[in-house]
């Protein structure tokens, strides 16, 4: 689960550079990923303070499934418990 990965970055267990980089596209003149689940375990770090930046790998596109956002990806919502405890 997410936030089992959240926990063990902010427990030492493993780091950020662990894990795999994101993937982003420009898609009418945002950007968007594949990686949402990624993404949001950046964006818990950040609200933690442990994490500033994200190196990402821009790509040419992203799989058109994937672009479900009704809010102009401004935020990210997780179905379910994300699992763990530091998201809380």
């Amino acid at each position: 689960m997410i936030g089992e990965t959240l926990d063990d970055i902010c427990e030492g267990r493993i780091t950020i550079k662990d894990l795999p980089q994101i993937e982003v596209a420009k898609h009418d003149d945002k950007w968007v990923t594949n990686d949402n689940r990624r993404l949001w375990v950046f964006k818990q770090l950040e609200r933690l303070g442990k994490c500033k930046t994200v190196e990402v790998l821009i790509v040419s596109s992203v799989w058109q499934f994937k672009l479900t956002m009704k809010n102009g990806g401004e935020s990210i919502q997780v179905r379910g418990s994300p699992g763990g405890i530091w998201h809380l």
